[in-house]
């Protein structure tokens, strides 16, 4: 079974029916998720004073929720495209969508998409899926293709995991990904353990995760920025 396979079929049997599961959008943990990860986007994207306009692709989009916030914050809906490896994830996220959205299946190791199509490139929590070291590379090389001069990555991803099915990519290993990139602001997300405790004490979860700079935490969330053209070639 290739690398690809295996990440679609993994997917298709953890998310199994819409709504099911502990990433049903009505399950307490799933809920908290995603609001750490919203507030991590958020404070990354105000730190840097940044915003998104312009063109703006996400990475993995899944049923498009993270797609749908991206909006939420400024992006134009119709400049806004989504791509997903599972078919079943994309007309979901296309039905639940504004109908001026893009969206498409599409793998994030070969993007269909010419060089410097866009302003953003954002990704939640794909590229950790990619176990071997040569397709998270191929992913961010791509990532970095399809993005203009000056444009920014907006990262949410795993840093430290110990589950096998996936890779969590510290903040060395992001540089190392994007290495003509500057990180213009990082911030450490998910404090761990506090995914076990969300359904039963979301209160206590929230308060511990306002200490996430001084406790461990399983994900980060970064933005990134790539060079102007006149910048990468001054001496």
């Amino acid at each position: 079974m290739s690398e690809t396979d295996r990440i679609r079929e993994w997917y298709e049997t953890e998310y199994g029916p819409e709504g099911a599961g502990h990433w049903s959008v009505r399950d307490g943990r799933s809920m908290y998720f995603r609001q750490v990860a919203e507030r991590a986007v958020l404070a990354v994207l105000n730190r840097a004073g940044a915003d998104l306009g312009g063109d703006v692709l996400d990475v993995g989009c899944g049923d498009g929720g993270y797609t749908r916030f991206l909006v939420h914050l400024g992006a134009d809906p119709a400049r806004t495209t989504g791509i997903d490896l599972v078919p079943g994830r994309v007309e979901t996220a296309r039905r639940l969508s504004p109908p001026s959205m893009n969206w498409e299946v599409a793998d994030a190791t070969s993007l269909p998409f010419d060089d410097g199509s866009f302003d953003v490139v954002a990704q939640f929590g794909t590229l950790c899926n990619l176990r071997e070291p040569r397709l998270r590379l191929r992913a961010a090389d791509e990532m970095a293709r399809v993005l203009r001069p000056g444009g920014f990555v907006l990262w949410f991803d795993i840093a430290h995991s110990t589950l096998k099915e996936v890779h969590g990519i510290p903040p060395q290993e992001l540089r190392e990904l994007f290495p003509d990139m500057e990180v213009v602001a990082e911030r450490p997300a998910l404090v761990r353990g506090t995914w076990l405790l969300a359904r039963r004490t979301p209160t206590l979860c929230s308060v511990l995760e306002g200490a996430g700079r001084v406790l461990p935490c399983t994900n980060l969330a970064a933005l990134l920025r790539r060079a102007t053209s006149s910048a990468a070639g001054s001496p």
